[in-house]
Parts: structure tokens; C-alpha cells; sequence
């Protein structure tokens, strides 16, 4: 079976011929006649001899269970044979739209009803068998199978990037799964990356979210909850789910850096400068990490631990033109605050030390964007701090000619 089905109502026969538990038993003696050609039926895809025999047991377990439904006849004993066949009778009847065309057609306008019979019926059949060996285990072997087959293809599809495919492959073993009890958590993960292949966030955090229950795959589980939140806005419980990681795993750079991307995100400025810390101090020599906190310090107005923080990267790579920029634009941006202070102010005396205070700031800018300006001509951000710039200091050649370089 290529794909999952997935909803709808089956078709209930209304009219009843026999009584029925002989339906029952007609259904389960028609599944077993075609049970010693199934296995020969699916390795060559030809089901003529095996077709017949799939219908009638089809008819009879949809009669059966149509009247269980009303009346409620079946003994106690007999209910769980009633959801055994019923599964196994739709998962073969499944099988044979492989290469039966009416067969196709019924079951892709039928989807989502026919999944519904298999694990409903799966299910039912767990629940009423009162001690498990006379129905119930022996489906549980076959619905196994299947479940290995599910995730076999799923992996296949997914390497051919057919990705709804996998999903539906993935999904469907990990719902297997879940009937059997049994904890399939490679099945999890994996539907957990298709269904980000496919833009299901919510999916694939539900998904990620077992697999960090069950331990499966470490801290790098709690990374990709973590991402598959963010992803919808959710950061709070992307955050609090790394919290729980780095509580089971608490020297896990990965952690601690998703941590941090979150804090961003949410612009938490404080905790990210905490978070940064700790990265920083496993990475030293990471020029990227020391001007990340240096743009976390500017957020949050510590200007000194903000240019340390851009020495440092440059001091790693010279030639780091976000460094470069960033520490240019830091001083600029602290001019730009006390300029509009000042206007606020009536102390002449104090007026004039933060005027010059601002000038000497634009100073300090200055040489430090033109350099980024040297290293990239054509950054429009560097263009227009240079132009604000040279108008402050009455740096009226500069001021042109940045001007023209802006329009041209």
C-alpha cells in the first residue's frame, strides 16, 4: 500500500439476509479462503483470484457491522471477532487498490473512512478482547507489519523528496504505532521532519514533542521542538521547552544556542545576554558569537560591553564587515540620543558638554563607517549614516558627495 487513507463514512448495508453472527462467520470463512493466495496476489499485484472472495467478505463484515451498531446482538464474545476481521478485511481490500481499478477509485473517494475502519477497528478489537490472545495479538502481529512497511516506504519517499508521500507513510506508522502500544519513536521523528517539509508546524512540534518524552535522539530533539514552535509564533513554549532540555542536557551548545535565538526572537535582550555568556565562553575564538552580543549589549543600551564586544570579533577577523558597521553605527546611534536631548536642556554650560559629547561620537563613527564604506561600496545603510554624519560636522565636500553616491 502506496498511501495512507484517511476520513469518511462507510457505506452500511441496510437489508439483512441472515442473521448476524452467520454474517460475521461468512465474512471471517470469505477472508480466510483468500488468505493462502494473498501473499503469492501482492508479490505479483494480480488479485483476480483472491478479489472475490476480499468483496464477499467486505459485504458480509459491513452487514455485520451495521446490525451490531443497531441491535447490539453479538455475545460479548464474539464482539472482538467482529473488529478483528473488520480491520483485517478493509487493510486487504486496501491492498488490492494497487492494481484493481474499481477498487482505486472506491478507495481514493473513501479515504479518510477506510483509515478510520482499520485503526477504529484495531482499537475496538484491543478493548473487548477479554484476554488479548484469541483476536487481538494476532492482528497485533499483522498491524506490525504493516507498520514496518509504512515506515519502510516513508523513508523511500522521503529520500525521493517525495515528501506527502512520506508523511502519509510516516503518520500512518506512528498511528499504527500507537494502537499496539508501541513506542515507534523513528516513526516519530520522522514524521516530524516531514511534516516541516510540508510547512505542519504544528505537526511536526506534536511529533518532536513524543520523541523528547521518550528520550529519543537527546538534546537535538528539544533543537527542532524548540524551532518547530518558533515557527508559529509560540515562543514561550518554545522557551520553556528548552528549558526542560537543558535540564536533562545542560552543557549542550546546540541547546543553549537555540536558547538564545529565541530570546531574539522575542526580544528578550537580558536573558539573551546570559544565554550569549554561555556560548561565548565554549566558543572563544568565534568571531560571529562576539558581535551577536555585541548587537545584544547595543539593544540594551550597555555601549561600553558593546564596542569590547565588537573589538573582539574584529580582533578574530579584521575584515568582518558587521562588526565594522555595527560599532560605527553604536557610536552614531548614542550621538543621535543626546542631540535629541540637548534641545531639552537649559543649562548652557551642560548644553555645550553634550553637544560636544555627541560630536565626538559622530567622530568616532566616522572613520569606522567610512571603513565599512571602503569594504562595501554599495551598502546603502553605511551611505546613509556617512551622509547624517558629515551634515553634523559641517563636512560640507563629504556631505555632497555622499549625497550623489545615495541618488546615484
Amino acid at each position: 500500500m502506496k498511501k495512507l487513507l484517511i476520513v469518511a463514512v462507510v457505506m452500511l448495508m441496510t437489508t439483512i439476509a441472515f442473521s448476524q453472527k452467520l454474517e460475521l462467520s461468512s465474512a471471517a470463512q470469505a477472508y480466510k479462503g483468500a488468505q493462502n493466495m494473498m501473499g503469492q496476489a501482492m508479490q505479483s499485484q494480480d488479485f483476480s483470484k483472491v478479489k472475490g472472495k476480499i468483496l464477499s467478505a467486505k459485504k458480509y463484515i459491513d452487514i455485520a457491522h451495521t446490525k451490531q451498531e443497531a441491535s447490539k446482538g453479538l455475545k460479548t464474545k464474539e464482539i472482538p471477532k467482529l473488529w478483528h476481521y473488520r480491520s483485517l478485511i478493509y487493510l486487504n481490500y486496501i491492498m488490492m487498490s494497487a492494481s484493481e481499478a474499481d477498487i482505486k477509485a472506491d478507495v481514493e473517494a473513501n479515504e479518510e473512512a477506510y483509515e478510520n475502519v482499520i485503526f477504529e477497528s484495531a482499537t475496538n478489537c484491543k478493548k473487548t478482547d477479554a484476554n488479548g490472545t484469541a483476536y487481538w495479538e494476532p492482528l497485533k502481529v499483522k498491524l506490525n507489519l504493516m507498520r514496518w512497511g509504512f515506515a519502510s516506504e516513508g523513508v523511500k519517499m522521503f529520500n525521493e523528496k517525495k515528501y506527502e508521500d512520506a508523511y502519509d507513510a510516516f503518520t500512518g506508522a506512528s498511528k499504527l504505532a500507537e494502537v499496539i502500544d508501541m513506542k515507534d519513536t523513528l516513526s516519530f521523528y520522522n514524521a516530524g521532519l516531514a511534516s516541516e517539509k510540508l510547512e505542519k508546524y504544528d505537526e511536526a512540534a506534536m511529533y518532536y514533542e513524543k520523541c523528547a518524552k521518550l528520550g529519543y535522539q537527546g538534546a537535538l530533539t528539544y533543537v527542532l521542538l524548540s524551532q518547530a514552535l518558533n515557527k508559529q509564533k509560540k515562543h514561550d513554549e518554545a522557551n520553556a521547552a528548552l528549558a526542560v532540555g537543558l535540564e536533562k542536557y545542560p552543557s549542550n551548545l546546540d541547546l543553549i544556542k537555540e536558547q538564545l535565538n529565541g530570546y531574539l526572537l522575542s526580544e528578550q535582550f537580558d536573558k539573551a545576554e546570559a544565554s550569549m555568556a554561555k556560548v561565548i565562553a565554549k566558543e572563544p575564538n568565534n568571531a560571529v558569537l562576539h558581535f551577536s552580543i555585541g548587537t545584544i549589549y547595543d539593544n540594551l543600551k550597555k555601549y561600553e560591553q558593546a564596542e569590547k564586544a565588537y573589538d573582539a570579533a574584529l580582533a578574530i577577523d579584521p575584515e568582518y564587515f558587521d562588526a565594522i558597521y555595527s560599532k560605527g553605527v553604536s557610536y552614531f546611534n548614542q550621538a543621535v540620543e543626546i542631540y535629541e536631548k540637548v534641545e531639552d536642556i537649559t543649562n548652557v554650560v551642560e548644553q555645550d558638554a553634550e553637544i560636544k559629547r555627541a560630536e565626538g561620537l559622530m567622530n568616532s563613527a566616522m572613520p569606522v563607517l567610512e571603513k565599512a564604506h571602503g569594504m562595501n561600496a554599495e551598502d546603502r545603510n553605511t551611505m546613509t549614516a556617512l551622509k547624517q554624519i558629515y551634515g553634523r560636522l559641517d563636512l560640507e565636500d563629504k556631505y555632497m558627495e555622499m549625497k550623489a553616491k545615495l541618488k546615484g
